[in-house]
């Protein structure tokens, strides 16, 4: 498989040089993943830490299709990403709306936004 680029998405977990071993460094890592083919835009928020190993990221950008609804996918741990990660896909309107809540558009339970952090691009502290 090609490495990951922003104009294709594919990617080999045999090019991961580094195996998250913590919930922080496997946020970073695949919000870097997710940048790299990603469109300009794109802005990714973390949902909050629920202790359960899963990353939960929610990725915005003008780019993603207009479904009427907030898709979200979810994958298993792996030898090479040993978290499992869900994933909202959301354009900036949604987003907007989700956070206010005055929408009838919401995340499953298990995505608790109260707390959310941009992740992507980086935010100096």
């Amino acid at each position: 498989m090609a490495e990951c680029s922003r104009n294709e998405y594919t990617f080999d977990m045999a090019q991961i040089e580094v195996i998250p071993k913590t919930y922080a460094d496997a946020v970073r890592a695949l919000a870097r993943w997710h940048s790299e083919a990603g469109a300009d835009d794109l802005t990714i928020f973390t949902a909050e830490d629920l202790g359960d190993n899963v990353v939960r990221l929610i990725d915005v950008s003008e780019d993603l299709p207009d479904l009427g609804d907030v898709p979200v996918y979810r994958m298993g741990a792996s030898d090479e990403f040993p978290f499992r990660t869900a994933v909202a896909l959301a354009r900036p309107e949604q987003w907007n709306k989700i956070k206010s809540g005055q929408t009838d558009l919401v995340l499953p339970a298990d995505f608790k936004i109260a707390r959310a952090q941009q992740v992507w691009p980086p935010v100096a502290e």
